[in-house]
């Protein structure tokens, strides 16, 4: 396999850290950013070979509940709920979407379920041709950088579960601005390389996977990187969600604890009580946002005396500090961002 090396995506650096080493493949850290990302790394060519048909059956669908000839669309439904509570949120004045990375477009098949115009984009052939010939949905099996849409042609992109995987984020960002309308909604997830996961799990938590995730994000980064692309951050949250089956290596005690642990914490009405908290404060935020649009009643000025966040009562400010204290030690898997192009 041929590998080659890079600059850093965020801000063109060329003087690296050693991170960690896995799979004979090095993660590294720039100097000047902190941006983590794997350098040298596969070529392109290379990368793609991972999402052939062994991977769809054997790893991705099953993540859906799926088989190669059935499906269970509430599971996709139940697994994307926030982000389409984000799109209603949102205020956009149209409903045309676009899913980057879209896989077997389980999450086009849940947006069309809802009322939205929607369709993909997808590297895969094997996902790709489940999406239209199972899913009935619309997906383009090409990279994202090879379609031609039209500038302005979508209300929103999503981009889940995919960033990671992208051997230029910020050019991806760059095009899907292009793409979208003025005041377009952009909703992206990632994993958290700050994870508590991480501490328990170390090196073997599967999220370092230096063969398949080129990237790895924290709020900073991530904020940095939509703000390159001309996209304005409306929240960029940690969601206490863990998966403690995500490892590569079930022998040993690290995994052991940490499933113990997860299923305690599971059991825990502390455990939805702040994932509902986080669900909740996210949409708040981006209705905040959808009232300030032009749509929205206000020509997409904020209101006087407006800052980052809306007005919010005594009691819920007290819980929203309690939760922020503790937030930097007790972070889940994943980075959830919600941006507009302005």
């Amino acid at each position: 396999m041929n590998t080659e090396t890079v600059s850093c995506n965020l801000c063109s650096g060329t003087s690296f850290r050693p991170h960690l080493k896995k799979f004979g493949h090095t993660i590294v850290g720039c100097r000047r950013c902190g941006l983590l990302f794997v350098n040298p790394r596969l070529q392109e060519e290379d990368l793609f070979k991972r999402y052939g048909p062994d991977y769809f059956i054997e790893e991705y669908l099953p993540a859906f509940g799926a088989t190669p000839e059935s499906y269970d669309l509430d599971v996709a439904v139940n697994r994307y709920s926030l982000y389409l509570g984000i799109l209603e949120q949102a205020r956009l004045s149209g409903r045309k979407i676009l899913d980057v990375g879209a896989g077997a477009g389980f999450f086009i098949k849940a947006a069309s379920q809802h009322g939205w115009e929607a369709e993909g984009v997808d590297v895969s052939e094997t996902a790709a041709s489940y999406g239209r010939d199972i899913l009935k949905v619309r997906i383009h099996n090409r990279k994202f950088e090879d379609t031609d849409f039209g500038e302005g042609t979508f209300d929103a992109v999503t981009l889940l579960d995919t960033i990671e995987h992208l051997c230029d984020p910020l050019g991806c960002l760059s095009g899907i601005r292009r793409i979208m309308k003025k005041n377009g909604v952009l909703i992206l997830n990632t994993p958290d390389v700050k994870s508590m996961s991480r501490l328990f799990l170390g090196k073997d938590w599967a999220v370092l996977s230096p063969l398949e995730h080129l990237y790895y994000f924290n709020q900073k980064t991530l904020a940095v990187l939509l703000e390159k692309a001309w996209l304005r951050p409306l929240v960029i949250r940690n969601l206490l969600h863990f998966n403690p089956e995500y490892t590569h290596d079930k022998e040993s005690g690290r995994y052991r604890r940490w499933k113990r642990w997860h299923a305690d914490w599971d059991k825990r009405p502390l455990r939805l009580k702040i994932q509902g908290y986080e669900h909740r404060d996210v949409l708040r935020m981006v209705e905040y946002d959808g009232r300030k649009r032009p749509n929205g009643g206000n020509g997409g000025k904020p209101e006087k005396g407006g800052t980052e966040r809306p007005f919010l009562p005594f009691k819920m400010l007290l819980k929203q500090s309690a939760y922020a204290a503790v937030k930097p030690f007790f972070r889940g898997d994943l980075l959830v961002a919600v941006a507009r192009r302005d």
